[in-house]
This record gives structure tokens, sequence and C-alpha cells, in this order.
């Protein structure tokens, strides 16, 4: 029998049938229905007959859906190593329905920003352009329909940026010397791998070269066809950060110059000199002994104009 509040009485129905209090609602006969531990067995329609004597009339109907609990099942990468000027993708993975994403930066919200911090509000966070400013603890928040909240575990940037602690130095050489060059990198504690290059390609280990693979290339047995600019390639493991080391170049028999501006040493002066006299031009013969036969002025150790215009008049070959 429905009870009956103020003269008026109530009857809550479920899918069109009379509902009775017990273990899944209770307040059947009053003006509120409570579902306790709704489960799929409670989805359907409800409404309520309300009467007044002779009187009575039917509610709408009201249906109950379920949410399933937000969780989150996969946390972002503790250390998300990376190279200065990349793009960073932090991401989450969560279960659950109606669920709504906010990334913090060392606690704070982050508001979405074009070009630098981008979809701070769904799963995955996008930082572009990513710089040492970029240094911080990140965190997300994820709610659910009904009002779960959880909070990811913390994810920070490393980078893995290359730096030449030794660059190498140039080599003054005659045909059949041995040559080498040296140099050193660092990226932040990360391993690197090195290969040396000959004029933008990479070396192999054999043959006229050895040490390709490590810190100091060996040039054997030098010859015409080793002449070239050299350089060291450096790719940090992991972050995968590349830089060159800075170029040197090798030309043989030029270390001791007999005949000013005789850069190839074959006795006249051609434009196989003056190829190279331009590519000597501004260096400082003190410290890059190859040039120092484009030092015809040798008014000073620079190799400048004051040189071309001594060296111009005494050309004599094609």
């Amino acid at each position: 029998m429905a009870s009956t509040f103020g003269g008026l009485t109530y009857q809550w129905l479920f899918d069109g049938v009379p509902l009775v209090d017990g273990v899944d609602v209770v307040g059947s006969e009053t003006a509120t229905l409570t579902v306790l531990s709704a489960d799929l067995t409670n989805l359907g329609i409800y409404s309520c007959i309300v009467s007044d004597g002779c009187i009575s009339t039917e509610s709408g109907s009201a249906s109950l859906s379920l949410f399933a609990p937000g969780a989150i099942v996969q946390q972002p990468t503790p250390l998300a190593t990376t190279c200065t000027g990349n793009i960073v993708l932090l991401s989450v993975g969560a279960s659950g329905d109606g669920l709504i994403y906010q990334w913090l930066q060392d606690g704070l919200s982050l508001q979405e920003q074009p070009g630098k911090y981008e979809n701070v509000d769904t799963a995955t966070l996008r930082i572009v352009n990513a710089n040492v400013a970029d240094l911080a603890e990140y965190t997300c928040v994820v709610n659910d329909n009904c009002g779960g909240e959880e909070t990811s575990t913390s994810a920070f940037l490393q980078f893995g940026d290359i730096s030449y602690v030794v660059q190498p130095s140039p080599a003054c050489a005659v045909q059949g010397d041995n040559v080498s060059y040296t140099a050193s990198a660092e990226a932040g504690g990360f391993s690197i791998f090195v290969q040396w290059y000959k004029d933008g390609i990479p070396l192999s280990e054999g043959g006229d070269f050895s040490g390709v693979f490590t810190d100091t290339l060996v040039v054997q047995n030098a010859s015409v066809g080793d002449e070239g600019a050299y350089s060291q390639r450096a790719l940090s493991l992991g972050p995968n950060c590349v830089l060159f080391s800075d170029e040197v170049s090798l030309q043989l028999n030029s270390c001791f110059c007999v005949l000013p501006g005789d850069m190839d040493a074959d006795g006249d002066l051609d434009l196989v000199d003056i190829q190279r006299f331009a590519e000597c031009f501004e260096a400082n013969v003190a410290s890059i002994t190859n040039c120092a036969c484009a030092n015809v002025d040798d008014t000073d150790d620079s190799v400048n104009l004051a040189d071309w215009d001594a060296y111009a008049p005494i050309l004599t070959g094609p």
C-alpha cells in the first residue's frame, strides 16, 4: 500500500511495475526514491504515481545511466629524454566514462599555448620547442562523471644535448705521414656514439683510416687522396641528439713553405693554389700551419687582403 504524506500517496514504478523497498531500493512509497549500489539490473525507466484520494497522476519518466569510474591505468614516462628544440609528448592512459584531463606543471594547471604547451586537457600533453625553461614536474589530473579524481605519477624532462670539450686541431703533414685528429664530446651522462667524416661522408674502418669510431682518428700513410675536411659526428644514445665537431682540413706538403703562395708545393702558382688560398682566408697561420704559405705578405699572422695584394702579381700558372 502506497504511503500517505500530507494527504498525498506515492508509488514508484520501474519499467511500469510497482517497486517495493528491499536490497536494491528504499523510499519506493515516498517522494524520493533511492537506488542502492546501482548496477546493470537497475537500468530502466522510473516514474512515480502521486495520488490524492480518488485523484492520481503519473510523473514523467526518468532513466538511470551508469558510468564506469575513472582510473589511471598507464602512468606517464617518469623521465622523458629529449634534445633542445624537440617536441616532447607526455601521456597517461585512463579507463572510465566522461573523463576530463588537466595537465599540471609544478602543481599549477597548464594553459593552452599554441606553439608551446598544447593539448593540456587531453590524455597527451605536447611540449613544443622544449628547452631548459621546461625543466619541471608534470602530472595529470583525471576526473570522471561521478566526481572521482585521480592524479598521475610525476614526469620530468632530461636533455641529452651534446657539447664538445675537445675540438680537433689542424695537422701539418707531408705525404706518407700518419696524421691524427682528436675530439671529445659529452652529453650529460648519456652514452655517445661517434664516427668520423671526410668531406661530409662517413668513414669506414680500414685502409688508410683507423679509430673511425673513437675519439682519435688516424690517417695512415697519408696520400693526396686523403686530403679534405675532417669532422666527428657525435650521437647521444637515448635522446638521439646529434652534433658535429669543428672541421679541420688535411693538405699535404704545405707545412714548409719554400715558395710563398705555393699551397700545393708543386713549384708554380696556379688555380689550385688560389683555391687553397681562399680556404685559408682570415686564418691565423700561427694556429693553422697548413695555411702558412698563404701568408704571402708575412707582416702578421693573419691571411688577409694584404696577402692577396702581394699574391696576385706573382701568379704564374693557369
